[in-house]
């Protein structure tokens, strides 16, 4: 197993823990970068609703989403965004929703259903999480299935089996984070699993990756077919539509091991 997946597989939160073993002695040294807020810290916070670039600590890392090292789809980007339903959802809502517990299941690649990526899961519609990835990947799920003749609600279900979300950073901002981030173990481990791991199958063909944000920092090659790279404007809204660079590439991606199940 990568250090990276042995890392985060490992990761223990029960117990309080928000950092990943070795974050900790970097964001030390940018205190000024960092929050670690509960519920009641954060609607009572002096600029609450304001854009806030700092990294929110205090909520549950996010490093991947999806079944990553099956994942036929890997779709490569910058961080969990910051909205107040993150707050509400950790703190807030009752236990027997299962939130909590599938941000848990996800680290150790141990799925509570049929949803792998839990922000395409209808039960968590009501999450700032699934509206952010099923508006990214709809028309790409209306389409697919149009073009497999198949209900909507298979073809959803299939998108949340057969693609993955890798963070470079598992932290939560509103904004991007300062040039710091590259010295996290976190991004290190994410960045090394890209390439030692994700560009060998997608050169194999195993597996498409998107790179939507920051390649800057990812350094993935472009390699038709294989890995998609946003340029110039397009990783500002990193679109996943019909006309978007990857969006195709994944519909072409998908079709072929649709077929071949």
């Amino acid at each position: 197993m990568h250090d990276f997946l042995e890392a985060w597989t490992s990761f223990d939160p029960s117990n309080g823990a928000t950092l990943l073993d070795g974050d900790e002695k970097v964001l030390a040294k940018y205190e000024k970068h960092t929050v670690r807020w509960d519920w009641s810290s954060f609607i009572q916070a002096f600029k609450f609703g304001e854009p806030d670039s700092r990294l929110h600590i205090g909520l549950l890392p996010q490093p991947f989403c999806g079944a990553i090292d099956s994942a036929k789809v890997v779709i490569l980007t910058l961080n969990p965004g910051l909205n107040p339903i993150d707050y509400f959802a950790e703190r807030r809502v009752p236990e027997f929703v299962g939130f909590r517990e599938a941000v848990f299941a996800t680290y150790k690649q141990r799925f509570l259903g049929r949803y792998p990526l839990m922000f395409l899961d209808p039960q968590f519609s009501w999450h700032s999480g699934f509206k952010y990835w099923h508006d990214k990947l709809s028309k790409l799920i209306n389409q697919f299935a149009l073009e497999q003749e198949i209900h909507r609600t298979k073809a959803l279900e299939f998108f949340a089996q057969s693609v993955a979300v890798l963070e470079l950073l598992p932290y939560h901002s509103a904004n991007t984070p300062a040039d710091f981030v590259q010295k996290l173990n976190s991004a290190k481990l994410a960045c090394s699993y890209a390439h030692d791991v994700l560009l060998k199958k997608a050169k194999a063909k195993e597996v498409l990756l998107v790179v939507v944000r920051k390649n800057s920092l990812w350094k993935m090659p472009k390699v038709d077919g294989k890995v998609v790279v946003y340029e110039k404007s397009e990783p500002r809204a990193s679109h996943l539509s019909l006309n978007s660079a990857g969006g195709p590439e994944i519909l072409k991606k998908l079709a072929q091991v649709w077929r071949s199940r």
